[in-house]
């Protein structure tokens, strides 16, 4: 799958095939636990497109549907407290993630071990920034 039209028309033949007795339960869970991932991390950057048209600084989207991953996307050490407040979370997610030296929030999660874990270590480096600021 290339595409999130490709993922759309996989999670409908998969559906058919769980209402045909034709997959084992784990293979579905399995699937749907990557599809959210998949989700996610093009919601998250989209959200950076939107959040770069805010800054005033608009990149286009590469081939692959990503965004650029250079740390300049989203300028870290240039964004400033009151910035940080007025983002959602999906956009602190992604500051995070980019200071980590991640491309995405999906692929911090990924090198942190667990969501859990990755939201707990944002907060806390959330917090830190806004003292340092």
């Amino acid at each position: 799958m290339e595409n999130l039209s490709d993922l759309n028309n996989g999670l409908f033949k998969l559906v058919q095939e769980v209402i045909e007795d034709k997959v084992e339960p784990q293979k579905v869970k399995s699937v749907v636990d990557i599809s959210n991932t998949i989700i996610s991390n093009h919601k998250l950057q989209l959200d950076a497109l939107k959040f770069s048209a805010k800054l005033g600084k608009e990149k286009q989207p590469d081939e692959s549907f990503g965004v650029e991953t250079a740390k300049d996307q989203l300028k870290i050490e240039e964004t400033t407290q009151k910035q940080i407040a007025d983002m959602d979370g999906h956009e602190k997610s992604l500051l995070f993630a980019k200071s980590l030296g991640c491309k995405n929030a999906s692929e911090a999660i990924s090198q942190i071990g667990s969501t859990m874990e990755f939201k707990k270590q944002r907060d806390a480096w959330l917090e830190n920034q806004q003292k340092a600021s």
